[in-house]
């Protein structure tokens, strides 16, 4: 008995060294946030998007959801506002400057041309469902939802800086 009690205090002490070993080389390593270190923090970039929001709607507003993305180079936040009303917006803020990127093109705006862009080619009218601010390759663009009252359903990409659509697209 006092044999086996030997044998498996030495087991343990020896996993237990074996797990100090690797805990110590692993937390040793350099902290894999560095390279964010000279971005702006998602409190600063929830409350320029709530600035934001409210010098163009004059509502009030909270963050629902801060997500870092980095396309091609391109360093943003995609921060979610929701008015208490319930309305929803997508902001973007350039997560060096902290400055959010601009539009000429309201929410409003875009929806009422893309509920004129399917009536116009379509000869059909229908309400306004979401309208998602989206940004890609350096452009943004409204995707907007439009619920026809016949049942049918499309999504209209409208450019944020010029109203143009881009595409008409109908759901299956």
């Amino acid at each position: 008995m006092r044999n086996t009690l030997v044998v498996l205090l030495a087991s343990l002490a020896m996993t237990s060294a074996v797990y100090a070993k690797d805990y110590h080389r692993y937390s040793r390593r350099a902290p894999q946030t560095q390279q964010y270190a000279q971005f702006v923090s998602k409190q600063q970039a929830g409350q320029a998007a709530l600035d934001a929001i409210w010098q163009q709607y004059q509502q009030n507003a909270f963050v629902d959801e801060v997500e870092l993305k980095n396309k091609n180079g391109d360093a943003y936040y995609k921060v979610e506002v929701k008015l208490y009303s319930g309305k929803e917006y997508d902001v973007y803020v350039d997560a060096k400057t902290g400055q959010v990127k601009q539009t000429n093109v309201s929410y409003d705006e875009a929806g009422k041309i893309a509920e004129q862009a399917v009536f116009e080619r379509y000869q059909t009218q229908g309400r306004i469902g979401d309208v998602e601010l989206k940004y890609k390759n350096g452009q943004s663009y409204y995707e907007v939802e439009i619920k026809t009252f016949n049942g049918m359903e499309f999504d209209v990409n409208v450019d944020a800086q010029t109203g143009n659509v881009l595409r008409i697209k109908m759901d299956d």
